[in-house]
């Protein structure tokens, strides 16, 4: 028997969207089991402070009594967790989480852990440094002309090339959309544009202006099953205004999403959803992650990745789940199956020094 801690929270400008997954997994958890091999034991919540509360998992209690309890430090819960053997499955997303940070704790511990890959986690968060990546190794696929900023300094000569174009400003390593706006880039809304690089360099270390695409917008979720990975049905964006913001994706009515059936995949989805398989296998990305494109009427632009996709009810990763057959509860169980068969690499190493 398998028991499993699950982690959520976080401090992290996400902490909102983890709250609200936490609440559907614990919703569907309620209303079904897991396979007779698991068994979830202990709830941890992380508070925005960073203390965490370690509780009892019963299933009378609502999603949000979790967060009232002592509180003691994190590496104590952590400790906990290692003292009794559990498998830790986290929906941390953002700063601290998704980031590459608890990624190399579990690994430096050697926890049992759904937390995903160093590698993947740490590049897929630096939207700028992922677009790098992508841009000189898939050439099947476009990536809009981007610059990333790290002030506000002589904005108007940094951004020359995008003048009068539309344009997308959003923070490089932060998700959930946060600051992320579309502009026509003008000396009107300079100001607009100035005031919000300035927002985000609060929280990040690059605020990214982009090109914007005009197109249809499709996110690309892939899966770790039984050692192989494999993209599931793409969910096709639509909104009022062609641009998919944190207002979009959060607020109900200002999107509709649609899940497409493999078999009716067009060509330029096809290359969006074999472009995400080889990127997920090429970063070491685990048990699920989500690649966003922009697909034209001749190309396919990559957005970004998402390595720890959020699992509300209406998520783009839940959608594509349940066409296959699955809803959230089942990734507990694809995550545990995926490291029990993961191969551990020898760090022990002899040779002679003179």
């Amino acid at each position: 028997m398998q028991k499993i801690a699950v982690v959520y929270g976080g401090q992290s400008s996400e902490h909102e969207t983890a709250r609200k997954s936490f609440g559907y997994l614990y919703s569907r958890l309620q209303d079904t089991s897991l396979r007779p091999d698991l068994q979830v034991t202990d709830i941890i919540y992380i508070a925005k402070d960073g203390h965490a509360i370690v509780s009892t998992y019963d299933t009378a209690k609502s999603a949000t009594d979790y967060e009232n309890g002592e509180a003691v430090a994190l590496i104590d819960a952590f400790k906990y967790v290692i003292d009794n053997d559990l498998f830790v499955y986290g929906i941390l997303f953002g700063q601290n989480g998704e980031d590459g940070r608890a990624q190399g704790m579990a690994d430096f511990f050697s926890l049992k852990s759904g937390l995903g890959g160093i590698l993947s986690c740490t590049l897929g968060m630096s939207k700028y440094h992922l677009n790098q990546y992508v841009r000189s190794n898939f050439p099947q696929v476009k990536v809009p002309k981007t610059v990333a900023l790290t002030s506000t300094s002589n904005l108007d000569d940094a951004l020359m090339e995008l003048k009068g174009k539309e344009i997308v400003v959003k923070p490089s390593s932060l998700g959930s959309s946060v600051m992320t706006e579309k502009f026509r880039y003008t000396d009107d809304e300079l100001p607009n544009i100035r005031k919000l690089i300035t927002s985000i360099l609060d929280y990040d270390t690059r605020a990214l202006v982009q090109e914007y695409i005009k197109g249809a917008e499709y996110s690309c979720s892939c899966l770790e099953y039984e050692g192989e990975a494999a993209a599931l049905s793409a969910v096709k964006i639509e909104t009022a205004n062609n641009f998919y913001g944190q207002k979009e994706k959060f607020i109900k009515g200002h999107s509709s999403t649609t899940v497409i059936r493999e078999e009716n995949d067009s060509p330029l989805l096809s290359r969006a959803k074999q472009a995400a398989i080889a990127i997920f296998k090429d970063l070491d990305f685990r048990n699920a992650a989500r690649f966003d494109f922009i697909l034209t009427e001749d190309s396919v632009y990559f957005l970004e990745a998402n390595p720890m996709p959020g699992i509300l009810q209406g998520s783009i990763l839940t959608q594509a789940l349940r066409v296959n057959g699955w809803d959230v509860e089942n990734l507990l169980e694809i995550a545990v199956d995926n490291e029990r068969n993961r191969k551990t690499k020898a760090t022990e190493y002899h040779y002679t020094v003179e």
